[in-house]
C-alpha cells in the first residue's frame, strides 16, 4: 500500500483512538470508586486483594469497571493497536515488523488482563492466582507499548526529514513511559507520557 494512503488510515485511526478514549469518561459509575480519578489505572496496578478492595469500594464502582472492561476489549484495544499497527506501517523501515509484532503481543496482554480484571470483579477481591497473572501482564502491556512507539520514533528520526521533530518527541515521551513502567507511584506519569508519544 502506497505511504501516503498507509498515514491517511494511521492518522484517521489515531482521531478514532483518541475519541474512544474519551469514551471512559461516560461511566460516571467510576466516581465511586477509590480513588475517584483513574481508577481504572489504580485496578490494573493492583497487586494484592486489599488494593482490589480498597478500589472497588461499592457495588456501583464495581458495575461501572465491569462495563469499562468490555469497552476497553471491544473498542479501546482494538482501537489503539489498529492506530500503532499503521502507524508503524507508514513509518516503514527495517524495524517495522518487530514494531507490529510488540504491538500484537501487547493487545494480547491488554486483552488477558481485562480477563483477569473481570474474574477478580466477580469474585472480589480475588485471590493470589489473579493477581500472578495481573502483575506481570499489566507491565509487560505497558512495556511493550513504550518499546513500539519508540522504535516508531527512532524509524521516523532516521528518515532525516520534518518527520525528525515528531520522533523525537515521541523517543523522549517513550523513554519517560519505559522507566515509569514498573514504578507504581509514576503510573499516572506513565500513562501522560504513552499520550504524548
Amino acid at each position: 500500500m502506497e505511504e501516503r494512503i498507509l498515514w491517511r488510515w494511521a492518522a484517521a485511526l489515531g482521531v478514532v483512538a483518541l475519541l474512544v478514549s474519551q469514551g471512559f469518561g461516560l461511566f460516571h459509575g467510576l466516581a465511586a470508586c477509590d480513588p475517584a480519578r483513574n481508577s481504572i489505572l489504580f485496578f490494573e496496578y493492583a497487586r494484592i486483594p486489599a488494593d482490589a478492595a480498597r478500589i472497588i469500594a461499592n457495588d456501583t464502582c464495581r458495575t461501572a469497571q465491569a462495563s469499562a472492561l468490555w469497552y476497553d476489549g471491544l473498542a479501546f484495544i482494538p482501537a489503539y493497536g489498529s492506530f500503532l499497527i499503521l502507524t508503524a506501517l507508514a513509518a516503514g523501515g527495517q524495524l517495522r515488523w518487530p514494531t507490529v509484532a510488540a504491538v500484537i503481543v501487547a493487545c494480547l496482554c491488554d486483552e488477558v488482563e481485562g480477563l483477569t480484571l473481570g474474574s477478580i470483579l466477580a469474585h472480589l477481591p480475588g485471590d493470589a492466582s489473579n493477581y500472578a497473572i495481573l502483575i506481570p501482564v499489566v507491565r509487560i502491556k505497558f512495556g511493550l507499548l513504550g518499546l513500539a512507539s519508540l522504535l516508531i520514533g527512532g524509524t521516523l528520526i532516521r528518515r532525516r526529514t520534518w518527520l525528525i521533530l515528531p520522533g523525537a518527541i515521541a523517543i523522549a515521551a517513550s523513554a519517560l513511559a519505559l522507566v515509569s513502567v514498573t514504578a507504581d507511584s509514576r503510573m499516572q506519569v506513565m500513562t501522560l507520557a504513552f499520550a504524548i508519544a
